[in-house]
């Protein structure tokens, strides 16, 4: 069985041969069930033309459904197609109908991404089920049409109408199905690479709370020393807090006051320790997670219709919704661009900031926000797991967000920056982040 359910043009000659049996009959109504079909009511049978995804045009006794809301070449098909129709013919050399009704020509082209369908009167295209009436009809795709035999052939008292409608309907019935499993497939297998990365982050962060007994150890010294300590300083030696210990050496930023580096110290102790509370258990769901995701894109290969729909519903997933694929849509964020040129991304609104940061950003990006205030995040991508923006980059990117957060001038504000990898989302709350590690 072929697995294209797309009539061939040697099945479509045979169909149009047979469909000369409606010419002279009056078209007593017209439906448009999606922008890549339409069906005509030809006193009481049912014509469907489709082009995509499986073209065909054969008669039925099970038409598609329209949708609620109407298209609006419906309305204009059954404005202007009335009488009897006069002729069904194909035309060129590929997979091209004409019917004409009065003045009016249906042109459909059965040639699915490439297709369409259009109404033209007297060489005049006055529409297109697809959007705007084009100055012309366009041109042919290249390529020469598929000269391959008919796939079937009718059984006993058949015509190749019925049984082309009896065998296309199966294999698009089989396609439709495909074409589910692989959203539902696909769909899954994003919520379980999402999985493993919240694994190997949380593993990560397990690793990292080692850090807070050393982090409470640092801040104690600064405490005890800070009266011998002065902003600039890179490096000091301080005594251990508990006296009898070797002394303590420490990495200091030049641009902090020591008592904000031992304050800062301590508030990134009391992250982590909040944190290691629910780490075990936030990190067995995650696995148990990752194994539900399994078990899901397993059972995709033989679900029916049912249990993919079932599956859409235990996970969450998007709805599968069949149509002619659309342009993507553009980003939610701007880039703008630093002073040699690097790119940088920021998004405005919380949507985007989430998008950006945990949809598009990679763990050896950069992230920026300024401290304490909500606004934009801005992300730095870098091509290398070891590089660090240049200063006059980071400057830039922090001129950015302070002009995006309306900052008047020279009004100064901390902007915080660190790794993609050292950011997780905060539940409930879209946009927000939570910083393991910054600078």
């Amino acid at each position: 069985m072929a697995s294209d359910a797309a009539i061939l043009l040697s099945e479509l000659r045979h169909v149009v041969a047979d469909l000369q049996r409606l010419v002279g009959r009056p078209i007593s109504g017209v439906r448009v069930p999606s922008p890549t079909s339409l069906v005509l009511d030809v006193m009481g049978t049912n014509l469907w033309v489709e082009t995509w995804p499986d073209a065909r045009l054969v008669t039925t006794d099970r038409p598609p459904r329209n949708p609620r809301t109407p298209y609006s070449f419906q309305g204009l098909l059954r404005s202007r197609l009335h009488g009897t129709i006069d002729r069904i013919a194909l035309v060129g050399e590929d997979r091209v109908v004409e019917i004409d009704v009065g003045i009016h020509t249906l042109h459909a082209r059965l040639l699915g991404r490439g297709g369409g369908i259009w109404l033209v009167a007297q060489g005049v295209v006055v529409a297109s089920s697809e959007g705007p009436a084009p100055p012309a009809l366009p041109a042919m795709p290249d390529g020469r049409p598929d000269a391959s035999p008919p796939r079937f052939t009718p059984g006993p008292a058949e015509s190749w109408d019925a049984a082309a409608g009896r065998v296309l309907g199966a294999w698009a019935r089989e396609a439709a199905l495909d074409r589910r499993r692989t959203h539902v497939r696909r769909a899954l297998s994003a919520r379980r690479k999402r999985a493993r990365r919240l694994v190997s982050a949380l593993t990560e962060d397990a690793a990292r709370l080692t850090r807070v007994d050393q982090l409470r150890l640092e801040a104690d010294a600064l405490a005890g020393a800070l009266h011998t300590l002065r902003k600039g300083m890179t490096e000091v030696t301080l005594p251990h807090p508990d006296g009898e210990s070797p002394p303590l050496t420490l990495v200091l930023d030049p641009a902090l006051k020591p008592v904000e580096a031992m304050e800062r110290r301590y508030a990134t102790a009391r992250r982590l320790e909040g944190a290691r509370d629910d780490l075990a258990t936030r990190i067995a769901d995650a696995h148990a997670e990752h194994e539900r995701l399994e078990a899901a894109i397993a059972a995709v290969a033989t679900a029916d219709r049912a249990g993919l729909a079932s599956l859409i519903q235990a996970h969450g997933l998007p709805p599968y919704e069949q149509g002619r694929p659309t342009a993507a849509p553009a980003d939610p964020w701007e880039t703008w661009e630093g002073p040699r040129g690097e790119h940088v991304w920021m998004g405005r609104s919380a949507k985007a900031n989430h998008a950006l940061t945990f949809g598009r950003a990679r763990g050896r990006d950069w992230w920026l926000h300024r401290r304490g205030a909500p606004g934009a995040h801005a992300i730095l991508p870098r091509d290398d797991a070891d590089d660090t923006p240049p200063l006059d980059l980071l400057l830039a990117a922090a001129r950015l967000l302070l002009r995006e957060g309306r900052v008047p001038r020279g009004e100064a504000h901390d902007v915080q920056y660190a790794r993609v990898r050292d950011l997780r989302p905060v539940k409930g709350s879209p946009g927000t982040a939570l910083v393991t590690r910054e600078k």
